[in-house]
């Protein structure tokens, strides 16, 4: 193999080629997949690889994350505004019911809330709908709850991105279908979600590269929340989460059900692992009372003397 035994792996791809979720390709003959021994991340060039991404954040940081899930009880059938018909997303409410921070669900996930705090925290996560018009790139689209019923003040489209300012922001989680997907440029490559967001100042991205099922990516993302906390790498997090489903679920072992989701950007830990203060505390305690005991009997013996 020309990585050798690297298990971490940064993929640049060109062309269609950004559509191919690599880990799920056969790493030998045997039937094993790449994501069982690497964890892949993905570039949109190679000079983002060089660029020096903001410190890991200290564990336990709270109210790290801003999250959406407009369709959480609820359908929209909006067909006379001429915006479509979204269906519910039952897993969305408890996708987003177990992060830390400040959550919006039904008629409270509107766009206009999103674009009031989308720079105050370093985690965004929306498990919404999304459009990706790989025709018309400025019409691609995420949704938000559609209060207004008017597309600009319901919809954020792929075009205001560029204008938005997310330099405090470390990582967007678009838990909705296709937001990978995008129009392929030559010499530029995929005009996706990823790449706005990255272009407003996010340095990573998880994306969807096809329409999956709610309940698969809820569980992966749930798990992958639960790694990032506990000081995994991004890629590392979404490796082991699709791991768990996978195992969890062996009849879904087909690259369909976990393969959409991929990491975009900067893959190093979000969070700093936790430290085991515990134990060296009880370390500390032991040593006090160790050497209290060698006092006291150190004067004993020379009472005695």
């Amino acid at each position: 193999s020309v990585a050798g035994d690297k298990t971490d792996w940064i993929v640049v791809p060109d062309g269609i080629f950004f559509m191919l979720p690599f880990e799920s390709l056969p790493e030998d003959t045997s039937g094993s997949l790449l994501i069982e021994k690497h964890s892949l991340s993905y570039q949109f060039s190679s000079r983002f690889i060089l660029r020096n991404e903001p410190a890991a954040l200290q564990p336990g940081v709270k109210d790290a994350t801003l999250s959406f899930a407009p369709f959480a009880t609820e359908a929209a059938d909006l067909h006379q505004e001429g915006m479509g018909y979204f269906d519910r997303l039952p897993e969305s409410k408890t996708e987003i019911s177990i992060l830390e921070g400040k959550q919006f669900a039904d008629r409270s996930a509107t766009k206009q809330n999103f674009l009031k705090l989308l720079n105050r925290y370093p985690v965004i996560h929306l498990a919404t709908h999304a459009v990706a018009d790989l025709q018309d790139p400025d019409a691609s689209y995420i949704a938000f709850y559609p209060a207004s019923g008017m597309r600009a003040e319901d919809f954020l489209f792929l075009g205001e991105l560029y204008g938005l300012r997310m330099d405090s922001c470390r990582l967007v989680v678009i838990s909705a279908c296709e937001t990978g997907r995008g129009q392929l440029i030559s010499n530029e490559g995929v005009m996706s979600f990823a790449r706005a967001f990255r272009y407003a100042g996010c340095p990573s991205t998880i994306n969807s590269l096809w329409k999956a099922d709610d309940r698969s990516t809820s569980e992966i993302l749930k798990q992958f929340h639960y790694y990032l906390l506990k000081g995994f790498s991004k890629s590392k997090a979404l490796q082991q989460a699709k791991l768990d489903f996978i195992k969890q679920n062996p009849l879904n072992r087909n690259p369909a059900y976990w393969s959409h989701l991929i990491l975009t950007g900067d893959a190093n830990p979000l969070y700093k692992k936790k430290q085991p203060y515990g134990w060296a505390v009880l370390g500390i305690c032991c040593c006090s009372v160790l050497f209290f005991v060698w006092r006291k009997r150190k004067k004993v013996d020379a009472f005695h003397r």
